[in-house]
């Protein structure tokens, strides 16, 4: 299966990716520049990450700040434990990634007990490695990348449609059983939706390490692919004939 992907990723020279929008505000922890800190600084100290590059790769992905983004109400040492939990998840994650089905069967065991509490998974899916089995609902055999991303844009503002939609049924319900837990969790709970999507603009375990559009807001733009280098430019612009792009 890894190989199976990694042959269609390796034709990919070219693709755009569009302005998303998002009616769900954002809003961070207030105390997300000390739990990010903190926990930046627990996960280095933790896994030994002493080398320059690893080290400026762990912080650019700023896994500590996704809990802080998603979560923006709490005891800020219940948040600090959660970014913890989270930048742990990320390791999990890539372990699982980059070894070998033996070497990281540990670890794909672990993040299947937890994907089982959100994902339900087949049998058949448990032999494969998790995100594969979520890889291949959208990304079908004949299906082009820009396709996928198309597609994959589209499933965020369904999901956030129904997220909305559900937000205002339990904030109906509180109101009428005088549950303010309840109308206080629904108020705040679509932040997940909306902090999660700005995240993904500003971590470098997608956009790579000194992107300079990695500032904080949203981008789009036209993502040329070479062996060496990203090329990233406004949306829908040529890059001419060089022999690793095709338009």
């Amino acid at each position: 299966m890894e190989d199976v992907l990694a042959e269609k990723l390796s034709r990919v020279c070219k693709f755009d990716l569009p302005f998303i929008p998002c009616s769900i505000p954002f809003e961070c922890h207030p105390d997300f520049t000390r739990i990010s800190k903190d926990t930046d600084a627990w996960a280095l100290r933790m896994l030994s990450i002493t080398d320059p590059y690893e080290r400026k790769k762990a912080l650019q992905g700023r896994h500590s700040l996704y809990s802080p983004m998603i979560i923006p109400r709490g005891e800020s040492s219940k948040a600090e434990l959660s970014s913890k939990h989270t930048w742990t998840m990320f390791v999990l994650d890539d372990i699982a990634e980059n070894f070998s089905e033996q070497e990281g069967k540990k670890a794909i065991d672990i993040l299947l007990e937890v994907a089982e509490g959100s994902y339900f998974l087949s049998e058949k899916e448990k032999e494969k490695h998790p995100s594969h089995a979520m890889f291949e609902e959208v990304i079908p055999d004949n299906a082009s990348f820009q396709a996928t991303v198309d597609k994959v844009c589209e499933m965020i503002q369904e999901t956030e449609a129904e997220i909305l939609q559900l937000q205002q049924k339990l904030i109906k319900l509180g109101e009428e059983t005088g549950d303010k837990d309840l109308v206080e969790y629904a108020t705040w709970y679509p932040c997940v939706a909306s902090g999660n999507l700005r995240w993904s603009y500003v971590t470098g375990r997608y956009h790579g390490l000194d992107n300079p559009l990695l500032n904080g807001e949203p981008f789009q733009g036209t993502w040329f692919l070479h062996p060496e280098a990203t090329l990233i430019l406004p949306l829908g612009s040529k890059c001419g004939n060089h022999p690793f792009i095709t338009i």
